[in-house]
């Protein structure tokens, strides 16, 4: 297959834009070759030994992945100050850098990611992945960052009516969006056993934090989801 037969291709599938086409004729040329799978770099940081719920979601993307994924977790590799990738990492080894949620939830983590590396994100050539989950932080400074990067993919729990109030089209042209839930039940969730009448001390769990006002109403909602849950049940006991 020749360059020409890819742009064919490409043009046939429908992107909005030259850059999104660009990206996509890298893709298909870098697999001409030897029809080689995807490598792509997962970055994340969880304990190990931590929730498992963490370790779990990282997992699930790798097994369920059409491409193979190298997952560098960066926990406990910066015992200087700042979470950042090791200067043996060479991005150009990867066809694509996924940055997942747990290192994606504060811009000022993301912006020293690269800071040991000779070849900067933003100058990486491969496709790049942000994957967010509370979208409600730091808003202005996130959309920077994706700006700087030149980020080609979303994960995001917005709904689609909403992305472009967030991420903005004038600020970021071509800018694609995956949109995921951020709850999942795992294989092993499925395989237990339990039922309603099991001898249980709690019935229902639930998490409602109380969170700072700049995180807006959305979060309140999430306490007094709680409050109201328990107040319904005490009232019908």
């Amino acid at each position: 297959m020749r360059l020409n037969e890819v742009l064919a291709k490409v043009r046939k599938q429908s992107f909005g834009n030259a850059r999104s086409v660009r990206y996509a004729v890298r893709a298909q040329w870098r697999k001409l070759p030897a029809q080689r799978q995807p490598r792509l770099l997962l970055l994340a940081w969880y304990d190990p030994f931590g929730l498992g719920t963490i370790a779990e979601n990282v997992n699930s993307i790798r097994q369920f992945s059409r491409h193979h994924f190298d997952v560098l977790n960066l926990h406990g590799l910066h015992p200087l100050g700042g979470v950042r990738i090791p200067a043996y990492v060479k991005l150009h080894d990867y066809d694509g850098v996924f940055i997942h949620c747990t290192l994606s939830y504060n811009p000022d983590t993301m912006k020293d990611l690269d800071a040991r590396l000779r070849e900067k994100l933003a100058d990486y050539s491969g496709l790049k992945i942000v994957m967010k989950q509370d979208e409600h932080f730091r808003v202005s400074r996130v959309v920077d960052y994706l700006e700087q990067i030149k980020a080609d993919m979303v994960v995001t729990c917005l709904e689609p009516a909403w992305v472009r109030s967030v991420y903005p089209e004038e600020r970021l042209p071509g800018l694609r969006f995956f949109h995921a839930r951020t709850g999942y039940v795992t294989a092993e969730m499925r395989s237990c056993g339990t039922t309603q009448e099991d001898d249980r001390p709690i019935d229902v769990g639930y998490r409602g934090s109380l969170q700072p006002f700049a995180f807006g109403r959305r979060c309140y909602e999430k306490r007094q989801i709680g409050d109201v849950f328990q107040r319904i049940c005490a009232e019908r006991a």
